[in-house]
């Protein structure tokens, strides 16, 4: 589905499925905002990807002040990416299927919220759950991150895991890694089932100096 320049809503309650490399099942561009679901028993599923930075998109949503709610399911292949948003929210309250290496939602300068009931089924090597930056990310679910991948990616930014929320790591991997001053607000859980892991990793930005992250566990 391509929209260019329109108003209204962008709705699919169907399958729309793509395995070709660099395809984007849902597109919407222009200058004017969108609401953009996929509804529930909604499908998208896009394949691998050959370049990370040139990747196959299940929705892409490049308006500022648009919305994107995934109520349904969305599938990203390696290398692949669910959903970018650019100055938009995005609202998962369904599937995202997160391919080996790949990113479930990708955001800038947007808010993302991961509601109650949201499932981010992971890939491996390094796959990511939500890649945020300087976005607002809002954690209502109960996440398993699996093995040798990562939660969150925040650059920038406010980061609120939700009260009640609990999550688990495998082994191997990162629940939250943030960089360039990230405020970060724990008020759930994170379990570690295997070896190797790290809660919340604050890493300074290697160019500016700027601290990875202000943290409040409660």
């Amino acid at each position: 589905l391509f929209s260019n320049g329109n108003t209204g809503t962008v709705d699919n309650s169907g399958i729309i499925d793509l395995t070709g490399d660099k395809s984007i099942g849902i597109y919407s561009m222009g200058t004017n905002s969108q609401i953009i679901n996929n509804n529930t028993g909604g499908e998208i599923k896009v394949g691998d990807s050959s370049n990370i930075s040139d990747p196959s998109i299940g929705i892409y949503s490049s308006i500022a002040g648009s919305t994107v709610t995934n109520s349904g399911s969305v599938t990203s292949g390696t290398d692949s990416i669910g959903i970018y948003s650019v100055g938009g929210t995005v609202n998962n309250n369904g599937i995202s299927n997160v391919g080996n290496a790949g990113i479930g939602i990708y955001s800038t300068n947007g808010t993302v919220n991961l509601n109650t009931g949201s499932v981010m089924n992971m890939g491996i090597d390094g796959a990511v759950a939500v890649y945020g930056i300087s976005s607002a990310v809002n954690n209502s679910a109960d996440l398993n991150i699996g093995e040798g991948n990562y939660g969150f990616i925040l650059e920038d930014g406010s980061f609120i895991n939700g009260t009640g929320t609990n999550s688990t790591v495998g082994k191997d991997s990162v629940y939250t890694y943030s960089t360039k001053g990230t405020m970060i607000t724990n008020n759930g859980n994170v379990t570690m089932t295997g070896s190797n892991n790290v809660g919340f990793y604050m890493a300074q930005d290697p160019a500016s100096g700027t601290g990875g992250a202000v943290m409040v566990n409660n």
